[in-house]
């Protein structure tokens, strides 16, 4: 059963996650490089890894941010008391998420929307997310198979019920156009200094996974000891630099950059 499907029967049954809950596709799958996830946990094989990874809090955005330590700062220890599975099962598990990463399904969606993380479901009032960028969906129906809304929208028309409806309200109205580009001011100020503060943590990352992909081709190269295990650290180390190269191109902000004048006018135009 594919993730979805194990979140949509967990959550039906009543299951609590391991938060206490509702389950999510996530939970289950996780991320092979920075090794979360049910999937990946290294736990059921009776290994226990410190020092994967540190949290630290940006100054400007306040916001707590995780980041995998490098590899050789890793401190692995073997405990036959906690493995639940085999190593073969556990290899088997590996082998189909590697072979499966490559599907669009399994692809993190990093493209933002005009109104990306503002939208609410009208059935359950979970968030709302974008299939391929083209169409919003209720994200607790795809994650959680919580919710009955089937039906998605093409993102352009939302949109543009959206504009047009801010168009209406405020033509006619000094005092709620004066309101509105204050306040847009300020919100576009604060998301172009957040987007520069994410960016610049992306670079550095991708630096790091660069030099690490550098260390891996040279070890191979080298001939020093069993490739095998550096060849799958080198595989998750250039899936994890196409997720980043794929990150900073998605780093700009759309966002309405002009303020019409007239009814008749156009609302705005979005750019990158």
């Amino acid at each position: 059963m594919a993730p979805r499907q194990i979140a949509t029967r967990l959550n039906r049954e009543g299951v609590p996650s391991p938060r206490g809950g509702q389950w999510n596709a996530s939970t289950i799958n996780g991320n092979r490089l920075r090794r979360n996830g049910i999937l990946n946990n290294e736990l059921y094989a009776g290994r226990i890894t410190y020092n994967r990874q540190r949290f630290l809090k940006d100054p400007e955005t306040g916001k707590r941010i995780a980041r995998l330590n490098p590899e050789r700062e890793w401190v692995t220890r073997e405990v036959d008391g906690l493995r639940i599975i085999d190593d073969e099962l556990w290899q088997q598990v590996q082998k189909m998420k590697r072979r499966c990463s490559s599907r669009w399904g399994n692809k993190r969606q990093t493209k933002k929307r005009l109104l990306s993380g503002l939208l609410k479901c009208g059935r359950c009032g979970g968030g709302m997310t974008t299939s391929r960028g083209s169409r919003y969906y209720c994200s607790a129906r795809r994650e959680k198979g919580m919710c009955d809304a089937d039906r998605g929208i093409a993102a352009e028309e939302l949109e543009e019920r959206v504009l047009n409806g801010l168009r209406d309200i405020l033509f006619g109205n000094e005092t709620l156009i004066e309101e509105f580009a204050s306040e847009f001011k300020l919100e576009l100020k604060r998301l172009r200094k957040e987007s520069g503060v994410a960016g610049r943590h992306l670079e550095k990352e991708l630096q790091k996974v660069e030099r690490g992909i550098k260390r891996c081709l040279d070890f191979i190269t080298g001939g020093d000891g069993d490739p095998g295990s550096v060849r799958e650290q080198l595989r998750e180390l250039e899936s994890r630099k196409r997720e980043l190269l794929t990150e900073l191109q998605s780093q700009p902000i759309r966002a309405v950059e002009s303020i019409p004048t007239s009814p008749t006018s156009t609302v705005g135009r979005s750019s990158n």
